[in-house]
C-alpha cells in the first residue's frame, strides 16, 4: 500500500531534511520530495494520518495537507 500526502511550508532544503527525519523518527517509510512538497509512505500497513501529522508537526511549522493518491499492491 501507499499513500500520497502534500506538505504544507515545506519549501527549502533545510526543511526537507527536518520532515524526513521526523518521519524516520516514529518508523515510516518515507519518500519525502521538495518538488513537489510531498510525502509518499509504503509499506504493507501504512501508519495512520494523524501519527503522520503529527511527526510533521513536529519538525517546527509544517502541516501534512490533503492525501492526494492511493494504491494498493
Amino acid at each position: 500500500m501507499e499513500a500520497v500526502y502534500k506538505i504544507e511550508g515545506m519549501h527549502c532544503g533545510a526543511c526537507f531534511g527536518r520532515v524526513r527525519k521526523a518521519l524516520a523518527a516514529i518508523g515510516a517509510r518515507a519518500d519525502v520530495t521538495l518538488d513537489p512538497p510531498q510525502v509518499r509512505v509504503s509499506g504493507d500497513s501504512l501508519p495512520a494520518k494523524t501519527q503522520l501529522a503529527s511527526a510533521v508537526r513536529s519538525a517546527v511549522k509544517y502541516n501534512l495537507g490533503a492525501q492526494v493518491a492511493v494504491a494498493s499492491a
